[in-house]
């Protein structure tokens, strides 16, 4: 089974909810999470432990077409032995629960899936300075700035998206521009409760904020917004996979 700590949030979410129960938001509640000391081991490392924990739960309740999902932004989970997985997936069977399918649909709808109704994803490489747009895994509701690093390619940290009602994106976070003026360097942003800024992109050329009119582009410091300029490389853009 799972050890110390790490995947038990997700797995009993999961249960919950696709084997019967709900979860219910109540005004009056208040919780709170007390955390212990920790006076626990961890065989091969805390980290280790935690990606085996949440491999068990994704491979006992997540269907196998969205596995490729979790493993793309997780590599290091993808090759990692699970252990026996037979008395939690008889379980799964003995209570006849619904599948990760129905639960996306009814429970979570709101979940971006970075390759679904996009017109382009992956990395997102810049045709003068070859570095990517970057996020730090940053995974919070508060603005935080776009990052510009050396390429890598992996989805966890330089994974972005166009979708098709043009909005640049990550799996939580839109980018975003807070001043409408050139020299302003555009930010991260939660897309549920922040602003959904929209910009429009020529495959390999140009990405352009709709309401200002300003090019992403690049300077010693990073990510700017500029006026645009034709035939710029410094605003030249390509994914790694268009649609």
């Amino acid at each position: 089974g799972m050890t110390v700590w790490g995947g038990e949030n997700l797995e009993m979410a999961w249960r919950v909810w696709m084997c019967g129960g709900r979860l219910v938001h109540l005004p009056c509640s208040h919780l709170g999470h007390i955390p212990r000391s920790q006076p626990y081991s961890f065989p091969g490392g805390r980290r280790r432990v935690e990606v085996y924990n949440y491999k068990r739960a994704v491979e006992v309740w997540v269907d196998p077409e969205y596995r490729q999902f979790i493993y793309d932004h997780f590599e290091e989970m993808k090759d990692l032995s699970t252990g026996d997985l037979s008395a939690r997936l008889q379980l799964k069977n003995n209570l006849q629960c619904k599948n990760f399918t129905w639960f996306i649909d009814n429970v979570w709808p709101e979940l971006f899936i970075y390759n679904r109704d996009v017109k382009a994803w992956g990395s997102l490489q810049n045709m003068h300075d070859p570095r990517c747009l970057d996020n730090h895994q940053y995974l919070f509701q508060a603005p935080e700035r776009l990052f510009f690093e050396a390429c890598h390619f992996k989805l966890a940290t330089q994974g972005f998206s166009l979708t098709n009602d043009n909005l640049l994106r990550t799996s939580l976070q839109c980018v975003v521009l807070k001043e409408n003026k050139e020299g302003s360097r555009p930010m991260l942003e939660d897309c549920i409760i922040g602003p959904r800024d929209k910009w429009t992109h020529v495959k390999n050329g140009y990405i352009k904020h709709e309401r200002t009119g300003l090019c992403l582009d690049v300077d010693p410091a990073g990510v700017v917004a500029m006026t645009c300029t034709p035939g710029s490389k410094s605003q030249q853009w390509k994914f790694t996979r268009y649609v």
